[in-house]
């Protein structure tokens, strides 16, 4: 089977959502043409849309007061007694109306022309054409001058791209000749024009996370074919009619929900954003919904549109400047769109550029080093299942590794291939555990496709081998992927969530919406079928739901293999507000420990009727990472005439917001940064509720799932001889950690070692590890203390070797775990890590301070009064002549750093 995006084929209609064209077209002449190109009144849309409807032509009256103004070389209108049409000068213009000499290769163009009737009939209808280089558009029937008996104005069309060289442009009015005119000659002007190179500023980089054609698929280039026809800029057919930007995609749902983010292609400030939308679009309808963006000036009339963004993802707001690389949102499926993907504009003055008629010019060397379309072939992602995928391809097929060993076991393996183009050959080798070929599936690709998904299965008609068995993707003989599963004697659980029969995936993002209700009405409820399609017992954990949410149809603690039961979900009307969060089943399932996914209502209030939204960019965010929200609110009530200050709070001191923020006069929404800290221990994932609440709204209510990130382990302190400033013996060092630690001494390498700086020798030592206040303290002894020389020491502990969940030492104490994390003490000077025997007070030197220790102690033995053991040389426990010896041969010396 096949899935395709783009059926090439069949042109799609002309959708005013895709056609980024700047407000100042919005002048044209929408008559019902004869024989010319229709376009359609637009009509319609939503109000915040920003992408603003296309129109390819227009007019616009000269008003009295400049019916005498006119182009420099224009001539002046004759006299006459009967109708008359004449054309007085034409030209290149740019999307704001000024006059282009020489158009920039990869420019959209649009030719003007300045003309003027005389006693027009009434009923006098005609039609322009316009006509580059043989390529002709019409500008539909006109009744401009009708009935006046004179009128000077102006005509426009646009939809050619400028291709380098030289142009021919011949422009004529009356084209069906249904006037009959006092003079004919006059009804047609010619001129040319040659096309330049822009000055660019800044080249584009890539605006979408991952490498493309890796990661992501290049989907569509501009449609470069002024008419009904399709071309890109190679000639192809990698676009679709009047597309006006490149399309870059991901597969599914899944991946969106998982956020790919969106960046700045180049340096610019922001002059317009929208947010809030629902984000999982899937069909092509024929209305337009509104749309998810953000648009950035880059000065000199350039901008570029970024459209189709995850709804409560932008984080930048209009004046922000903004650096090529920073991050705007995320991509998704708003608006008018099938498929999550990122609609990427670049214009001039409100005319889309194809950037890459001149890539040199345009785009930085990363992204002018791209292939075409279809020049290589890809697989960029597949999965393997053990239930049918095509109807869930667009949302993420639940995926399954393992499968229990069996006759008739079935099998389905899918992937999504980016640049097959007709007759390419699509070859699937499925590989036994010892590498032979057990099966082949072949086919044929009968078209050209920016991307495809193809789904085959196969049911075994044996019991298969155990083992890990592996499937090769290949297209045209070339390996391009390998896909593997296991066959096991037994089974595991799989589970999965599906709502009247559509998948809902693990974490899904955007919310499944219980609507808006009034308070205290009847409270609504949704059903989500919860399936165990593996092939062992499902066990059931914490069934948990958000604030103002109840569970009135529980799980049960099990499901048996293909069982499923019904999980039911009610939004509680007793108190106005929003809620918003997430769903969470416990299971054992290996690869959804936790399924989640997201929810939300509102309840309106009777006496408050505009309503808080509060929305966060992610569902889940570790500790110690910065992420945004944004509050809005609705037209209901007060509108967005007045500032709102709305009141913000976290019910955790591990996640702070703003105390309040303010939405501005004029605007529905304002975004704040969450900020979360690493709280240092570990206390397990954790649900932080958020909240927005304002004088004259009900309050709206979110949540987040902080993920528990315990810091790498750290070493609080070292202490040597516990604390004795002595240094006439090394008995013993203390290694005191900030949390519990694992040491690893069972390889080759010492996880600690302390070693003589100047031979380089190692201490033996021995190791005792107890736990103090929840915290690592390790206890090094000596092995042979009689035998430690006079030296300085240096301690080393292998941060590889010495972990706190799952987490190296951070042995340079920067937060981070990098390449520097091996632990040293002795190294400094301040360390006092050395052994100099008689130096009792350790410094360094053995002098007369020192020497009336030693007689204090001389000719004593362990247990006697003044008996010193730091001075008992060779640890016989007797301070006797052999130790007065050693002391004679170091005293009044010093032991060098």
């Amino acid at each position: 089977m096949i899935w395709n995006h783009r059926k090439r084929h069949r042109p799609i209609p002309v959708r005013p959502i895709e056609r980024l064209e700047s407000r100042s077209l919005l002048s044209a002449d929408f008559a019902v043409p004869v024989g010319d190109l229709q376009i359609d009144p637009i009509s319609g849309h939503a109000p915040h849309e920003s992408v603003v409807e296309s129109a390819l032509s227009g007019d616009g009256d000269v008003h009295t007061a400049h019916r005498q103004s006119f182009l420099p070389g224009a001539e002046a209108p004759q006299n006459a007694s009967s109708p008359n049409l004449r054309l007085i000068t034409g030209y290149v213009r740019d999307g704001l109306g000024n006059p282009i000499a020489a158009p920039f290769l990869g420019q959209r163009l649009a030719i003007q022309v300045q003309f003027e009737t005389t006693d027009l009939p009434a009923e006098a209808s005609y039609a322009f054409h316009f006509t580059v280089d043989g390529v002709t558009l019409g500008s539909g029937i006109v009744t401009t001058g009708a009935g006046q008996s004179i009128y000077t104005g102006f005509r426009w069309r646009a939809g050619w791209f400028a291709t380098p060289g030289t142009h021919n442009v011949v422009v004529t009015v009356d084209a069906f000749n249904s006037i009959s005119e006092s003079d004919e000659s006059d009804n047609s002007f010619s001129f040319s024009f040659t096309t330049g190179q822009a000055t660019f500023a800044q080249p584009l980089i890539w605006p979408v996370e991952g490498v493309p054609y890796s990661n992501h698929a290049f989907l569509n280039y501009v449609d470069v074919d002024p008419t009904t026809g399709i071309r890109d800029f190679r000639g192809g057919r990698y676009a679709y009619d009047g597309h006006s930007a490149w399309d870059i995609a991901v597969r599914g749902y899944d991946e969106q929900d998982a956020g790919i983010e969106i960046y700045a292609a180049a340096d610019g400030v922001v002059v317009d954003t929208h947010d809030g939308e629902f984000d999982r679009q899937t069909d092509l309808g024929p209305t337009f919904p509104p749309v998810n963006y953000v648009v950035v000036d880059h000065g000199d009339g350039w901008t570029t549109r970024y459209v189709h963004l995850r709804r409560d993802s932008v984080q930048v707001a209009v004046g922000d400047a903004v650096s090529a690389g920073d991050k705007l949102g995320y991509m998704a499926s708003s608006g008018w769109s099938d498929i999550t993907h990122l609609h990427f504009a670049l214009e001039h003055h409100g005319f889309s550029v194809e950037p890459w008629y001149d890539p040199a010019v345009f785009l930085d060397a990363s992204v002018a080093s791209l292939h075409y379309i279809g020049e290589s072939q890809y697989v960029l992602s597949n999965g393997i299942s053990n239930v049918p995928v095509a109807a869930h391809v667009r949302e993420g097929t639940s995926r399954v590794s393992v499968f229990e060993q069996k006759s008739g076991q079935l099998v389905y393996t899918w992937n999504w291939f980016s640049g097959v183009e007709q007759g390419d050959l699509i070859h699937l080798d499925w590989r036994r555990p010892d590498g032979s070929v057990f099966w082949v599936n072949e086919t044929t690709a009968g078209n050209d496709w920016a991307h495809q998904w193809r789904w085959f299965s196969y049911r075994f008609p044996t019991t298969p081998e155990l083992g890990t068995w592996t499937i090769d993707v290949l297209v045209n003989g070339i390996k391009l992927a390998e896909q593997s599963f296991a066959m096991a004697a037994q089974g595991v659980p799989e589970a999965r969530v599906l709502q009247a029969g559509a998948l809902i995936v693990d974490d899904r993002v955007t919310p499944i919406d219980f609507g808006t209700v009034p308070q205290s009405s009847f409270a609504p409820s949704q059903n989500f079928t919860v399936e165990n399609h593996g092939e062992a017992v499902l066990n059931i954990g914490d069934v948990s739901v958000p604030a103002g949410y109840t569970i009135t149809d529980p799980l049960p603690t099990s499901l048996a293999a293909g069982q499923s039961d019904t999980l039911t979900v009610q939004l509680s009307t007793a108190t106005p507000g929003h809620f918003a969060g997430q769903v969470r089943i416990e299971t054992d399932d290996d690869d959804e420990g936790v399924y989640e996914f997201s929810v939300e209502g509102i309840v309106t209030s009777a006496t408050q009727p505009q309503q808080l939204i509060l929305g966060i960019n992610e569902r889940k965010e570790s500790e110690g990472a910065t992420l945004f929200g944004n509050v809005r609110r609705s037209d209901q009530g007060a509108g967005t005439s007045q500032p709102l200050v709305v009141n913000l709070a976290s019910d955790s001191p591990s996640v702070s917001v703003p105390d309040s923020v303010t939405i501005p006069a004029g605007s529905d929404r304002v975004i704040f940064p969450i900020v979360t800290t690493p709280d240092g221990v570990i206390t397990g994932d954790r649900v932080v509720q958020l909240s927005a609440t304002s004088a004259v709204t009900p309050a709206a209510h979110n949540e987040l799932l902080l993920i528990d990130v315990p810091l790498p382990p750290t070493i609080v302190d070292v202490i040597v001889n516990a604390g004795d400033p002595s240094r006439s013996s090394l008995d013993s060092v203390a290694i005191r950690f900030d949390q519990i630690v694992s040491i690893d001494s069972s390889g080759p390498d010492p996880a600690v070692e302390i070693v003589n700086r100047v031979t380089d020798a190692s201490l033996p030592i021995d190791m005792l590890a107890s736990i103090v206040d929840d915290k690592t303290v390790l206890e090094i002894r000596f092995s042979n203390p009689a035998g430690i020389a006079d030296a300085n020491y240096v301690l080393n502990l292998d941060a590889q070797l010495i972990t706190a969940a799952g987490l190296p030492l951070d042995g340079n104490r920067n937060g981070v775990v990098d390449g520097e994390d091996d632990f040293q003490f002795g190294a400094e000077t301040s360390d006092a890590f050395f052994k100099f025997y008689g130096d009792s007070d350790g410094d360094r030197d053995v002098d007369g301070q020192d020497y009336g220790r030693f007689g204090l102690s001389f000719l004593k033995t362990t247990g006697q009064a003044g008996f010193d053991p730091r001075l008992d040389s060779d640890f016989d426990g007797d301070v006797d002549g052999q130790d007065y010896g050693r002391f004679g041969i170091r005293f009044l010396r010093t032991l060098p750093d």
